[in-house]
């Protein structure tokens, strides 16, 4: 049951990455208000920053919440996959 949760969670991060990139890419009105450089400090941030904070608040969960934490983790780890295949590398922040 946790392995199978975990899984869903991971997809759902794929799947919702995915749709979520493609939304922005076919429609005029989130390409201009999402892919416009989200600049902090004067660095453009990435995706999946998102999916390093599920991560690291799943990091943080594991003593109270195990099987929410796994599935936050994976969650996360599935935002950062599909982020880093379709900008065709690693990155969080430049």
């Amino acid at each position: 049951m946790t392995i199978a949760l975990a899984t869903l969670s991971f997809c759902i991060g794929l799947v919702g990455t995915f749709v979520t990139e493609q939304l922005v890419q076919m429609i005029p009105f989130l390409r201009s208000k999402l892919w416009v450089p989200h600049l902090l400090f004067g660095y453009h941030i990435h995706y999946s920053v998102v999916g390093l904070l599920c991560v690291i608040i799943g990091l943080m969960l594991i003593p109270q919440k195990r099987l929410f934490a796994l599935c936050t983790i994976a969650f996360g780890i599935g935002i950062i996959v599909v982020h880093s295949i379709s900008d065709g590398r690693l990155i969080f922040i430049e």
